[in-house]
């Protein structure tokens, strides 16, 4: 019994641990499947060394220790194994571009509906506000794993409505929010055309009211560092994705909303 499970254990190894290999490609892509379709697992540095199968798989990848107890598959254009000269030939493929969202880099525009929060009279007010802005989302290649880098600039021009009571009146103002938040890939469809992800990350909030106090005119501006949590899912069409995403705003004082972008593919 013993020495059938050294084999069970063993056996990956015997298979896989056939030589040794650099990458050539900064942010090679590593497959869970012998497939350009299949999904992406992670990425790997040039000029790292890894551990390849001597075998192709789908005539294109290597079987490769991605990490400790996971093992993936890497284009054979990707990999340099040791004592083969890059003058030889490797083999074909139509399409060395991974079609996978997380390989991409898109730039857009959303549109939130937030519920706004600050401290006002000394307590928490809050008022559903409309932002607009723009989304830039691009992989983050030097991240052992399926991550990508989202940012998102948001400005509402306006007031929040809780400024307008006995003793207050709104005239004018403005807020602008700034976050940047890295997303774990939680599921890719096989045709990649849909996409589930969460992230967390930090923000800054930029907010300026011209408030008219007891009939005295005030400029309440204030500048705010926290973060955001947030998930969402993205449906693509060509070049084109657009993505909804309920976010959770961490500063002062807290509140959730709503995200929905288009994008185009750069």
């Amino acid at each position: 019994m013993k020495r059938v499970l050294v084999l069970l254990i063993s056996f990956p190894l015997v298979i896989f641990a056939a030589q040794n290999a650099v990458v050539t490609t900064d942010g090679a892509m590593v497959y869970r499947k012998a497939d350009f379709d299949a999904q992406v697992i992670g990425y790997m540095r040039s000029g790292q060394k890894v551990r390849i199968s001597s075998k192709v798989f789908g005539g294109a990848f290597y079987k490769v220790q991605f990490k400790q107890g996971v093992l993936g598959y890497i284009a054979d254009t990707d990999v340099e194994p040791e004592g083969r000269s890059s003058s030889q030939p490797r083999g074909s493929r139509k399409d060395i571009k991974s079609k996978s969202f997380i390989g991409k880099t898109y730039l857009g525009i959303n549109i939130a509906s937030l519920n706004f929060s600050e401290v006002f009279n000394q307590s928490s007010a809050s008022d559903d506000l409309i932002f607009f802005g723009a989304k830039f989302t691009t992989p983050l290649k030097f991240l052992t794993g399926p991550f990508v880098l989202d940012s998102n600039v948001l400005y509402h021009q306006g007031y929040p409505g809780y400024y307008d009571t006995t003793n207050t009146r709104g005239e004018s103002g403005r807020v602008a929010i700034l976050d940047a938040n890295v997303m774990y890939s939680l599921f890719e469809s096989s045709g990649r055309s849909f996409w589930m992800y969460f992230g967390a990350g930090p923000l800054i909030s930029y907010s300026s009211f011209v408030v008219e106090i007891n009939g005295s005119k005030k400029d309440l501006t204030e500048v705010q560092f926290g973060g955001s949590i947030t998930a969402g899912a993205a449906v693509r069409f060509g070049s084109l994705a657009f993505k909804f995403e309920p976010k959770y705003f961490f500063l002062e004082t807290s509140y959730f909303g709503f995200l929905a972008s288009l994008q185009f593919e750069l």
